[in-house]
């Protein structure tokens, strides 16, 4: 099926189509939906919608782009999970955050671990 779209339409697409592949780690879907929030003024209401997920876990992906970036590749390579993310987002500043996802991987902690000590 061949059809006109816009460049948001297409990045809109493509992303709906990796997400139902699951190919893509959280951090890659996180800076597509920044993406498309900042570049085409959608609302995280709308997007999340779109996209068949609710707000507040759109919001919840969306603060992983929070966190320092190496943390963000501990994330896409896997080493972390995003509950892992979510929880050292709890930790205040780059370097604290930094040192307990250090120590998550370490020591491989779990999500409850990792909220406790933040």
């Amino acid at each position: 099926m061949v059809r006109e779209a816009d460049d948001r339409d297409r990045l809109e697409v493509a992303l709906v189509e990796n997400l139902v592949r699951e190919d893509l780690n959280p951090i890659d879907v996180a800076q597509a939906c920044a993406a498309l929030l900042e570049d085409f003024g959608q609302t995280q209401t709308e997007l999340a919608g779109r996209l068949g997920r609710s707000r507040p876990a759109l919001s919840n992906l969306l603060r992983l782009l929070e966190l320092p970036d190496d943390v963000q590749e501990l994330v896409a390579d896997g080493a972390l999970s995003e509950g892992h993310g979510r929880a050292v987002l709890m930790a205040d500043g780059a370097r604290r955050r930094r040192a307990l996802a250090r120590r998550a991987v370490d020591e491989g902690l779990s999500v409850r671990q990792v909220e406790a000590l933040a």
